[in-house]
């Protein structure tokens, strides 16, 4: 019983996660003039493939983390957290690429950065080793911000 238990909340967080990504995804368009002119402004920035690898990667990490909130009753308050996380990552999306909203897509990373600064210490307080998987995830979201911030600084 445990394995099936384990094996749908595996499911249920990889159907919410590529829900997330995908529907992300749909926003994301690296050969529109808005990313083709941030790029020429930062030219530091990683090519779309690395950014690609990056977010896969944060995306199997809260694949993980979600179906570990899942299994265990005194984490399922993560629950939340994680899908005001996805919320904002689709609002980031749209807000930056679609309609080239920089300060909207600024507050929104801040956002998201604050509530998983606040999940990562749920994690440390209630588990063992959880919390090390969220710092990726958290890392990840600093840096989004940063270069959301040095898209509106130039």
């Amino acid at each position: 019983m445990n394995t099936y238990r384990t094996f749908f909340a595996f499911t249920i967080a990889l159907g919410f996660t590529f829900m997330i990504a995908y529907v992300t995804g749909l926003a994301i368009d690296a050969s529109a003039p808005f990313y083709k002119a941030v790029s020429l402004t930062l030219p530091k920035l990683p090519s779309p493939t690395i950014f690609t690898a990056i977010w896969i990667s944060v995306y199997v990490l809260a694949v993980t983390l979600i179906t570990i909130s899942l299994n265990y009753r005194c984490l399922r308050k993560a629950l939340p957290k994680w899908g005001a996380v996805g919320v904002l990552n689709v609002l980031w999306g749209f807000g930056v690429f679609k309609f080239e909203l920089t300060y909207f897509g600024l507050i929104i990373l801040i956002l998201a950065v604050v509530i998983l600064i606040n999940v990562t210490w749920f994690y440390i307080k209630n588990t063992r080793y959880a919390w090390i998987i969220c710092l990726p995830i958290l890392c990840t979201y600093i840096l989004a911000t940063g270069i959301n911030l040095l898209i509106i600084l130039h």
